[in-house]
């Protein structure tokens, strides 16, 4: 995708070359309206509003911790930019993702012109010239300017919000390669891309607390949330199990069987209920007062 507002002229192409790797070429040029340069990029699949094709797989590298690039350019730029993922800093408006600058990329002014073959030779010649660059998660942020795509905020444990998530790594939903904010010819060959140090799990075990960022920014009120659920999820069940008691008390009761194998029920009901028994026993009593006073007196006479 090369920048597409703002009367926007850099262009760009991407191929595979030879089966060896990958060739991102192109020009980036000054912005008209902007007066700054513009941007190409190379993504996979599906990954944002302008591109196209269908969404790219990727593996867990969640354990790993840190990104292996095989690459090198045939002009000297200056602009080379790798993200990784769609998460979007907050302040950020446009820009998603996770990035880091490349500015370890090896430049060769070898090209096809001077050596007359392939500048894709197999495992001869120039092809032999490139680097791999390593860059730790840590060093990829998801503040950055969406003009010159530098770091705004560097991803450390004090300002673990622009960390890479684990979730994002689980997934990282698409890659894109950058040439931004430097005008010039870009000519960057790509070998391979690919994760390491994934026996460790070093990167997890110090930035795994970046795993949810809302944790970060609702502060105290984050830590809380566990708890309050737990305690409302109780008082419902509390609430529901009085509720079922009182209906079996009430069947029961309807059932003339209000001491059977039932739950205790509140104490309004119980009172009234022993209410009547005590003038039941009392009917009873006054009764057998009368017939003893009768049996008595006969037998006085």
């Amino acid at each position: 995708m090369d920048d597409p507002v703002m009367g926007g002229k850099s262009h760009s192409t991407f191929s595979i070359e030879r089966g060896v790797g990958a060739l991102f070429e192109g020009q980036c040029e000054i912005v008209p309206k902007l007066g700054t340069p513009g941007f190409i990029t190379a993504s996979t699949g599906k990954s944002g509003r302008f591109a196209k094709g269908i969404p790219a797989a990727f593996p867990d590298i969640s354990t790993c911790d840190r990104i292996l690039i095989e690459t090198k350019s045939w002009t000297d730029y200056g602009g080379y930019y790798l993200s990784f993922g769609t998460d979007r800093a907050e302040g950020m408006r446009h820009g998603r993702g996770y990035k880091v600058h490349m500015d370890k990329i090896t430049f060769s002014d070898i090209s096809n012109e001077t050596l007359g073959t392939p500048r894709w030779a197999g495992k001869q010649g120039v092809a032999d010239d490139f680097d791999t660059l390593e860059f730790p998660f840590s060093s990829f942020s998801s503040l950055w300017d969406e003009g010159t795509g530098e770091s705004l905020g560097l991803c450390s444990e004090d300002s673990a919000q622009y960390c890479p998530t684990l979730s994002t790594l689980r997934n990282i939903e698409t890659m894109t390669i950058w040439a931004e904010g430097v005008s010039g010819k870009v000519e960057l060959g790509v070998r391979s891309i690919k994760a390491a140090g994934c026996r460790s799990g070093g990167y997890a075990k110090i930035y795994g607390f970046a795993e949810d960022k809302s944790r970060l920014e609702f502060g105290p009120f984050s830590t809380l949330l566990p708890g309050v659920l737990f305690v409302s999820g109780c008082a419902i069940l509390v609430f529901a199990a009085r509720y079922w008691r009182e209906r079996q008390h009430a069947s029961a009761v309807a059932r003339g069987d209000a001491y059977g194998e039932v739950p205790p029920v509140m104490a309004n009901v119980e009172v009234e209920v022993l209410r009547a028994e005590l003038v039941e026993m009392r009917k009873a009593m006054s009764v057998m007062a009368k017939g003893s006073d009768t049996e008595c007196g006969q037998s006085s006479d």
